[in-house]
């Protein structure tokens, strides 16, 4: 693999999203290449900066747009690189707190430790190690051991002889000191039991160590810590200082740009306000005009209320209720967000077709950007019905024509009054659908088949919309060079299965029919007698899919379709049912079947060369 073709997907390789064959020949390369090597680093420093900015419960909104992966994979890589800081635990647990708590025992040169709780270890030297549940150790000599897997907390006796923690390729050196080994296994999945990869993580709370590899080694005092890959590449980690200075500055621009909104809220607030008085005193106006113009009547009609309306809302139909849970949002940043993307798509598209790094300038304008539309997602979640994560709520058509509305508006190209009424009818039909919909679904309907039964209903509904655009239109909110490809196109239903649909790249070596197989045994559970069982189910599903398979190189995996999406989703929920049939419904197979909602989008792949 060259470095062309592999740092496009660096991004991916943190978030463990990459193929196992994918992930293997980027764990291949990283040694071989500083350049390479350098850039992943750098990409881990740019994550750790972004997740310090973004509450946890943002991360998973800001998947809007994600532009061939570059926004969610950078936020996952932050999520990862939190998840291995020590600092936290470091300030928990000072060095005098290392040997309490757990069993108490003593290990024997040559013998091996699986913990199946917390244990403290006494070492034949007086040395003590603190192990957490799932540690596997291994005392080697009398002053040397093995960290296999897990956690360990080691306080040094000093008696001049070096003490040694083998782990994974790397090793630590002291003479007395207290200090932390990790050795974190990296999983493909939680239902995986194979790791394809793993990271040493060291820690020093007193003294000094030497934490080494073939590939270097770094002297660490007490408050450093650093880690190792599997290739035994070593990285010094910030420590808390260090990141609060790289994080200040951004910092204060956040709470410059927070002042800002803050204060244009209010204006709109206060703007909102006047209008409505306004309009209140021309209606009072209006009617005083006409009154010399009725006759009396011998008593007024009965006054009705009307129903409350969403503040913005350009379409209004799905009733009251639906409208309500949409009042909140700012539609006039939600439309300056849609209007900001679009002028990027190309160059996006561009980068990802050629495999490219999208240009860092061109990423940081669709981040701002798409903060915009995060904010849509903030108000409505929980409020909109929908059987995804993520994006469920935001592709609601309801959302959708709003945002459309409001994006056609600003461009001088409003919906007329016509065509909101077809919008409004499109809207209405989708609502009745759904509700005939949830009324056949049962106990043993996958959550799968339910997703794709939302994502075709919103595909036919926004097909309705689409049709009422006129030419000039479709101009401003149709990139037609990649309209409904994942990723890609805000205004697609797709964007329901960006976290759901999982690209697969299949080939002679690498057959579908194989990886139905693995996805069955792996994923959902099935043992051998299931898979005979559910064989003819498997089979049916690579009938369905194997001649309708789209050519991509393997840069473009993820950038399936729409049509693709449906496909593939519909033809794994026909194979859930029937394998369903054949399981006994209480068992843990047939249970994480009926539950997940991730499914395959195969795709044959083919040399950038052939493409």
């Amino acid at each position: 693999m060259s470095c062309e073709e592999l740092r496009p997907l660096l991004a991916s390789f943190l978030t463990e999203a990459l193929e196992p064959e994918q992930q293997e020949q980027v764990e291949a390369h990283l040694p071989e290449c500083p350049a390479c090597s350098e850039e992943l680093v750098a990409l881990l420093e740019l994550s750790e900066g972004l997740a310090a900015l973004e509450p946890a419960s943002a991360v998973e909104p800001l998947r809007v747009l994600r532009g061939g992966g570059w926004i969610a994979a950078i936020l996952s890589a932050a999520a990862i690189l939190l998840g291995l800081l020590w600092i936290g635990e470091r300030q928990a647990r000072p060095a005098e707190a290392l040997v309490t708590g757990g069993t108490v025992q003593r290990l024997a040169e040559g013998e091996v430790l699986v913990a199946t709780g917390p244990r403290t270890i006494v070492l034949p030297c007086g040395s003590e190690v603190k192990v957490e549940a799932g540690a596997r150790l291994r005392l080697l000599g009398r002053r040397e051991l093995a960290l296999d897997t897990g956690v360990g907390w080691f306080r040094v006796a000093k008696n001049g002889e070096p003490f040694l923690v083998r782990a994974r390729g790397t090793r630590v050196r002291v003479l007395g000191t207290s200090f932390r080994v990790e050795v974190k296994e990296i999983k493909m999945s939680p239902k995986q039991g194979a790791a394809i990869g793993a990271a040493v993580i060291v820690a020093v709370v007193t003294g000094v160590v030497l934490f080494e590899s073939e590939r270097g080694s770094e002297e660490l005092r007490a408050g450093q810590g650093a880690s190792a890959t599997t290739a035994g590449v070593i990285t010094r980690l910030a420590t808390e200082d260090e990141v609060a200075a790289r994080l200040a500055p951004l910092e204060r621009e956040r709470e410059v740009l927070k002042a800002e909104n803050d204060k244009l809220r209010a204006e709109q607030v206060a703007l909102t306000k006047r209008v409505a008085e306004f309009e209140a005193r021309l209606a009072a106006r209006v009617e005083a005009a006409k009154a010399p113009l009725r006759k009396a009547d011998p008593a007024p009609a009965p006054s009705k209320v009307a129903p409350a309306k969403a503040e913005g809302l350009r379409v209004r139909s799905f009733g009251v209720e639906q409208q309500d849970a949409l009042k909140t949002v700012n539609w006039t940043r939600a439309g300056e967000g849609a209007a900001e993307i679009f002028p990027h798509l190309a160059a996006v598209w561009a980068s990802i077709q050629e495999g490219k790094p999208i240009d860092p300038a061109v990423q940081k304008k669709l981040y701002m950007a798409n903060q915009k539309l995060v904010e849509i997602i903030l108000e409505v979640q929980g409020k909109l019905p929908t059987h995804a994560k993520g994006n469920g709520e935001f592709t609601h058509p309801l959302i959708i024509a709003n945002l459309m509305a409001e994006h056609l508006a600003n461009a001088g190209q409003p919906f007329d009054e016509a065509q909101l009424a077809g919008v409004s009818r499109s809207g209405e039909q989708y609502q009745a659908a759904w509700d005939l919909a949830q009324a056949r679904y049962g106990e043993q309907t996958p959550l799968v088949r339910r997703l794709i039964d939302e994502l075709i209903l919103k595909r036919d509904c926004m097909a309705k919309v689409e049709a009422l655009l006129t030419p000039a239109q479709r101009e401003i909110v149709i990139f037609k060079e990649a309209q409904h490809v994942n990723q890609l196109d805000i205004y697609s239903p797709v964007m329901l299965v960006i976290m759901n649909a999982k690209p697969q790249g299949v080939s002679d070596e690498r057959p579908l029919r194989a990886r139905l197989d693995i996805l069955a045994s792996r994923t959902w559970g099935l043992s051998e007698a299931d898979l005979a069982a559910a064989s003819p189910a498997l089979d049916a599903w690579a009938r369905i899919l194997n001649p309708q398979l789209v050519e991509a190189p393997r840069q473009l995996m993820g950038s399936f379709t729409l049509a693709e999406a449906v496909r593939s989703g519909s033809a794994q929920a026909d194979a859930m049912e029937e394998i369903l049939r054949v399981l006994p419904a209480d068992s843990e197979a047939a249970k994480t079947i009926l539950t997940t909602t991730k499914f395959m989008v195969p795709r044959k792949l083919v040399s950038k060369d052939d493409k």
